[in-house]
């Protein structure tokens, strides 16, 4: 069914202390998507037709959000594998 929307990111309610201060009050994001495929696509802006980042965001990664838009996620790496920053898709269509 091509209306089916599939989860790849979600949010995670997690015990900061162990983080950076920079985490400290937002909002902390889990990659759950992308296994199969070796994580997530990365973008370099929130366009869906920006530039691909070379390597993916690894599936079980730890982000932070620095914005989101719409179904579009600004993010900062806090944990796993993948580039420092970059824009994703919170949802697949």
């Amino acid at each position: 069914d091509s209306s089916q929307v599939i989860l790849v990111l979600e949010l995670v309610w997690a015990d900061c202390r162990g983080f950076v201060a920079c985490c400290m009050g937002s909002q902390l994001w889990e990659v759950v998507g992308g296994a199969e495929k070796g994580g997530i696509i990365v973008r370099a802006g929130v366009e869906t037709t920006s530039e691909l980042e070379e390597a993916r965001l690894s599936t079980g990664a730890l982000v932070e959000e620095v914005s989101l838009q719409g179904d579009r996620l600004h993010y900062r790496l806090i944990s796993g594998a993948g580039p420092f920053t970059g824009w994703v898709s919170i949802k697949l269509k």
